[in-house]
């Protein structure tokens, strides 16, 4: 099956390089170069159209992110040439892939497709919703707001153990501190310790004006969890002012997401500098017995080693996360039993995100560590988790635009999928108009 099959029924799904957004952002913001407000007109022109669709990820998101607050205003820049061009058309988070991979394949008509071709568990999103899901954690409270109400007494000791309450408190609070009075002295009092409560959520999330309604109201229990959970990824998907909540001034927790790509990237470099120190040590003594052929052989016989070895943890990590993210699988309309019997006896088979995962990384590896490739600058292996991560998303989408060195080593991937790499932004226009032409024409 050609990645092309079915745009008959749906446009085609175009995916593009954070740089694309900085240099349209840039262009949007008054200074940037002429020819890059051409090819976004065309591109424009496209979406128009409604022959493709451009969408963007939680990739996106982290790489646009500002890693100062000086980076606020460029960030801001980013994020807004990413609404211009996505509009709220996101793909689900790279770690829901695999799952909605395996629902798929339970679930969908067309199993055997894959996801970017399929009907449902296609992994796109019209709202905005880039960031996982937080339904399990707004149970959660749900559940907590609903225990309180329902018994302070026990309430109160599950949030600390070391409390006592004896039998003539827990007379009165039986008496008094019934579920209909705890909840009207709840209602009674949450305008006035609201203001402390909404600070705290802050903290978490970005609140708007509307979400903070919705949570409040939510605490009472006029909305629900999906109604809750919409609310935050509606904050989270006002990508500019999500650029300004995660200023590194502004605090922790998720604004601590830009570092955790770059600090990936860091990781990998200084592993891929230590391996490469060793095969170099290892090559001295062996070079007076072996010439570059052999070298290459040798290396070569170990390549199925690392794609079975490297599959094998994705699929364990893979089943971790059924485990932990069951009641969202179930959400999508699977049964995480089934899910996981699929995953343990398919493995990598039926998660192709994975299979691009674990080729992208035996290719990164052999590009730079092996002993005959051009040695790369440690600095600009920093680069290349973002570049992995993006192509996770090869199955989802029709083209990937892929800048520099990356499409040398992510052709490996698209091949598993027949994605169409497009590695200079300059051909980006062409490449989807031959593809159109191609698909009337058939």
């Amino acid at each position: 099956m050609t990645p092309l099959a079915s745009q008959n029924a749906r446009p085609l799904q175009v995916y593009l390089d954070s740089n694309d957004f900085s240099r349209f952002g840039d262009y949007l913001a008054g200074h940037g170069k002429p020819e890059f407000g051409l090819i976004l007109d065309e591109l424009e022109r496209l979406i128009a159209s409604g022959e493709i669709e451009c969408r963007y990820s939680y990739i996106h998101i982290v790489e646009a992110a500002p890693i100062s607050d000086e980076a606020v205003p460029f960030a801001v820049e980013r994020a807004h040439a990413i609404e211009h061009i996505c509009g709220r058309r996101a793909l689900a988070p790279y770690m829901n892939l695999p799952l909605i991979e395996a629902v798929g394949a339970l679930t969908d008509p067309l199993s055997d497709a894959l996801p970017r071709d399929r009907t449902r568990m296609h992994g796109r999103s019209d709202n905005g919703e880039w960031f996982p899901s937080f339904d399990v954690m707004m149970m959660e409270i749900a559940d907590l707001i609903r225990a309180m109400i329902e018994d302070v007494g026990r309430a109160a000791t599950e949030h600390d153990p070391n409390l006592v309450l004896n039998r003539a408190v827990r007379r009165r609070l039986k008496r008094k501190a019934t579920p209909k009075a705890v909840e009207h002295n709840f209602r009674k009092q949450l305008p006035e310790i609201w203001p402390k409560f909404e600070e705290r959520i802050r903290t978490e999330f970005p609140l708007s004006a509307v979400g903070s309604s919705t949570w409040r109201r939510f605490c009472i229990g006029e909305v629900s969890v999906n109604e809750v959970s919409l609310a935050i990824a509606n904050d989270l998907s006002n990508l500019g002012e999500m650029m300004r909540w995660l200023a590194p001034s502004g605090g922790p927790n998720l604004r601590a997401l830009p570092s955790w790509l770059r600090q990936s990237g860091e990781r990998l470099m200084q592993g891929y500098t230590e391996h490469r120190e060793q095969l170099d040590e290892i090559n001295r003594r062996i070079e007076r017995n072996l010439d570059d052929d052999d070298i290459r052989k040798l290396w070569d016989s170990r390549v199925a080693e690392r794609r079975t070895s490297f599959g094998q943890r994705c699929v364990e990590t893979v089943l971790r996360f059924i485990d932990d993210e069951s009641r969202w699988i179930q959400r999508l309309g699977g049964n995480p039993n089934d899910v996981r019997s699929l995953v343990e006896t398919h493995g990598i088979d039926v998660l192709p995100s994975q299979k691009v995962f674990t080729e992208l990384f035996v290719s990164n590896v052999q590009k730079n560590i092996a002993p005959f490739e051009q040695r790369r600058k440690p600095a600009r292996i920093v680069s290349d988790v973002g570049d992995i991560m993006h192509g996770l998303y090869m199955p989802f989408v029709d083209v990937m635009r892929v800048d520099g060195f990356a499409y040398q080593y992510m052709q490996a991937g698209a091949a598993l999928t027949e994605t169409v790499l497009v590695d200079k932004i300059e051909k980006l226009i062409s490449t989807i108009q031959s593809i159109l032409t191609a698909n009337n024409a058939s």
